[in-house]
């Protein structure tokens, strides 16, 4: 090994891998056990292109080993696998094009479950910005959306809802915290999960499924005029009974009256 070169261990396998100090700071495939590895001496993070400029704060990361290309990821019934590109962030699962899809491809919201799955599989998380970090600690129930803002100035991430009405807002707990927590919402009901709640303006949020609401009414008021409808035409009905059933006991008796005489 010359001086021009160096050598480090594997993060992942601990296995010897040795590079041209030209390359410090690149993310390769170890030669031993395939994982990515970022080229960097022990103790000490490069301040390269790869690891710097590419970890923005309000966007995901940009990768360029092949091996992210193509990684299989188990799909929750154990049965089935989906493959995930992490150099452009799609996945084969049906949550990914139903919903994920939509969003631009360094944007938060491509990250379905097995996207996450697949960053901490390969051990890229570190590379991540906050929120994302959140959101692969999550994996379940995420939602695309947006990016905010809190009422201190620090970046923010809510989700669209679900069927039920649910939303995600990723922020920070506390004024001085780094580490990003995920808060509840519902829309419907307008209500905090567990009570707890970020410091953000109100108008971030979506309001309630208006529409629905609206129908519901209207549905309601139609039931209370049918309802009505049916009591008048019963009455009706009941009357014209009687009156028939008065009719029969009326000539029945009368036909009595003559026998008699």
């Amino acid at each position: 090994m010359n001086e021009r070169e160096i050598k480090i261990a594997c993060p992942s396998c601990k296995g010897h891998v040795q590079f041209p100090l030209e390359m410090l700071g690149q993310i390769i495939n170890c030669p031993h056990c395939s994982l990515s590895m970022v080229l960097e001496l022990a103790g000490k993070k490069t301040s390269s292109a790869i690891s710097k400029a590419n970890i923005a704060p309000d966007t995901l990361p940009i990768f360029s080993a092949e091996s992210l290309r193509a990684i299989k990821i188990k799909s929750s019934d154990g049965i089935q696998y989906y493959t995930v590109n992490l150099l452009e962030y799609t996945c084969t699962c049906p949550a990914f094009e139903k919903d994920h899809a939509q969003a631009l491809p360094q944007e938060f919201g491509r990250m379905c479950k097995h996207i996450c799955f697949a960053l901490e599989h390969e051990k890229l998380t570190s590379f991540l910005p906050p929120i994302a970090q959140a959101m692969v600690n999550e994996r379940h129930g995420i939602c695309a959306g947006k990016t905010a803002y809190d009422l201190n100035g620090n970046l923010i991430y809510v989700t669209r809802s679900n069927s039920a009405g649910w939303l995600n807002v990723f922020a920070l707990p506390r004024k001085n915290s780094k580490k990003y927590s995920r808060f509840g919402y519902n829309i419907n009901e307008a209500r905090w999960a567990y009570g707890i709640a970020p410091k953000i303006d109100p108008t971030l949020l979506p309001p309630p499924l208006i529409q629905k609401t609206e129908n519901r009414n209207f549905g309601n008021a139609l039931f209370r005029v049918f309802r009505w409808i049916a009591f008048v035409v019963f009455k009706a009905i009941l009357a014209v009974v009687m009156i028939v059933i008065s009719f029969v006991i009326g000539i029945l008796f009368s036909k009595g009256k003559s026998r008699h005489r």
